[in-house]
């Protein structure tokens, strides 16, 4: 998942009815959960492997590559206001983009 902030923001809080809960998590395999992630202003943050993520703990049920899982994330304006944004997320390995951008490498290489 790609996040980004117009004006900068805080992610505080993500909630799935899938899972007991969500953490997360900076980047590094034995990094320990953080409370929030910082959205500065007009920076792309990428949620990914090797990147900071969200870590569902304690599933409700099955999740398969293809499926949905609804979320809700809580973001925190610099002004103290929050926003939840709902998010129906398709659980892959790679996003959309990534799938493009190697299409696009691969064939700049066939050439």
């Amino acid at each position: 998942m790609n996040l980004t902030s117009t004006d900068g923001a805080t992610l505080v809080a993500v909630h799935t009815d899938d899972a007991q809960e969500i953490v997360i998590r900076p980047p590094g395999k034995d990094a320990r959960m953080v409370a929030t992630l910082a959205m500065p202003a007009g920076t792309l943050i990428a949620l990914a492997p090797g990147k900071s993520r969200l870590a569902m703990i304690k599933l409700k049920r099955g999740v398969k590559l293809g499926d949905r899982v609804l979320l809700t994330l809580t973001i925190e304006g610099a002004d103290g206001t929050r926003q939840q944004i709902p998010v129906n997320a398709e659980a892959r390995m790679r996003s959309p983009l990534d799938d493009e951008r190697r299409a696009h490498a691969h064939g700049k290489h066939t050439h």
